[in-house]
């Protein structure tokens, strides 16, 4: 005799505390692996930004990547549309 899937599922039970055992496990899991991949999302962000000093005039060079004697309360930080990421970086 040929079982389908359906007259397995039928004689060993759908959902048995074996099933329910291995479900809530797994489930409990993926408490602590979710924000492990939540990390990369926000720590694998290089934004590119330039640096214009406070009260330079608007036609001074501003820094790239760079803030002045490396304090960013001294400038003004302007961020532009280009960013490396970790997607970006396998995208090319």
């Amino acid at each position: 005799m040929q079982y389908t899937v359906d007259d397995v599922f039928g004689l060993i039970g759908q959902f048995g505390w074996s099933q329910r055992t291995y479900f809530l496990l797994l489930g409990i899991l993926q408490i602590f692996v979710a924000p492990q991949m939540l990390l990369n999302v926000f720590t694998g962000l290089d934004p590119t930004f330039e640096c214009y000093e406070k009260n330079a005039s608007s036609a001074a060079k501003p820094l790239i990547n760079k803030c002045i004697n490396n304090d960013p309360q001294e400038c003004r930080i302007s961020y532009t549309s280009e960013y490396k990421s970790f997607a970006s970086e396998v995208c090319k």
